[in-house]
């Protein structure tokens, strides 16, 4: 079994594993350590990939420690397990020469983080080990309001169309399968208060959000958020918008702001012409750059971390936000042009 070591830089752990140096479609980080020694651990990865991992047979299995969507790489693949033979066959990382690696690690535009720092200092000092989960505790709506009252970051898994229909005001969108992104605005030694669709869903939530360093849960909200309205609380919606309905909003004579929030490496292979380009966890701090009293769209690639960035906007109070359901994907599923710069 091989499991990335943080940034393939540190070569084979105590048990003899590689950690974070193949995933599936991609390769390690190479820059944690400041962009004048990335060359160097790109080196040193190029290394650990060809003199030791692809000496391996073709049928060892691969089991990543990080999947599709993780900010540990760049392009990781949707398949959660792989092989040496399949990687070496359709990996990219694995094709180049050792200067034709370097240059692509080197020019690589990555983000980290806040609770990064918590995953380094586990992974120096060990992990805590507990006998069992956190067990978040039901909490009805009344108790659930007054537990958040004091501005908590309240954490909505649920589908970006049901948090576009109603949510609890202030509660950002996280989808199961983007929870990661919960680090750039809810501080992992806080308390994370979760609203979920069902128990399943909370299982979920709780496993992920406790791999990322989050120990101290608000509980969740009882029945959920029909409980919620139910019991005659106020409830906010987010406006959804499909590729068609944007594409008669830029022919308008008002045309919105678009904002894509997808990483470097997925907006330079094609962007919605005119889109102002803003990485998701970098938006809480430049919400200055979007205008007031303007309707802005926001976008990804389908339309889940647009929600929660959408939300970060309503969250600040802002009015007029768009979540583009589909994204870029259903653009070019549409035929809509895209632009490169």
């Amino acid at each position: 079994m091989l499991c990335p070591l943080r940034q393939g830089e540190r070569g084979a752990s105590r048990d003899g594993l590689y950690r974070d140096t193949l995933f599936v479609g991609d390769v390690g980080r190479t820059d944690f350590l400041g962009p004048d020694k990335t060359a160097m651990m790109a080196g040193k990865l190029f290394d650990s990939l060809h003199r030791k991992l692809l000496t391996l047979g073709d049928g060892v299995v691969v089991l990543p420690a990080h999947g599709y969507g993780s900010v540990c790489g760049g392009t990781i693949g949707k398949r959660e397990i792989s092989t040496i033979g399949a990687e070496r066959a359709m990996n990219p990382m694995l094709k180049l020469t050792f200067d034709e690696f370097v240059t692509r690690k080197v020019g690589e535009k990555h983000e980290t983080s806040p609770y990064f720092s918590v995953m380094e200092r586990y992974n120096l000092e060990g992990p805590p080990i507990p006998s069992h989960l956190p067990a978040p505790t039901a909490l009805k709506p009344d108790a659930f309001r007054a537990a958040t009252a004091g501005g908590i970051p309240i954490i909505d898994t649920r589908a970006p169309t049901a948090f576009g229909g109603a949510h609890i005001e202030g509660a950002y969108s996280l989808p199961p399968s983007r929870l990661s992104n919960a680090g750039w605005v809810a501080p992992v030694e806080k308390e994370v208060p979760i609203v979920v669709d069902d128990p399943r869903a909370l299982d979920l939530a709780v496993r992920n959000l406790y791999r990322m360093g989050y120990t101290s849960f608000c509980d969740y909200l009882e029945g959920g958020i029909e409980a919620w309205y139910k019991g005659g609380n106020p409830l906010s919606r987010m406006d959804l918008l499909t590729c068609k309905q944007l594409n008669t909003l830029i022919r308008s004579g008002e045309p919105p702001m678009i904002v894509d929030v997808r990483r470097y490496s997925e907006w330079d292979e094609g962007h919605i012409e005119g889109a102002t380009h803003i990485y998701l966890g970098r938006l809480p701090e430049r919400l200055g750059e979007i205008p007031e009293g303007k309707n802005v769209v926001f976008q990804c690639k389908t339309g889940t971390r647009s929600s929660f960035a959408a939300s970060i906007l309503l969250k600040a109070g802002r009015k007029r936000v768009y979540n583009l359901l589909g994204g870029i994907d259903s653009s070019k599923n549409l035929g809509y042009p895209l632009v490169k710069d």
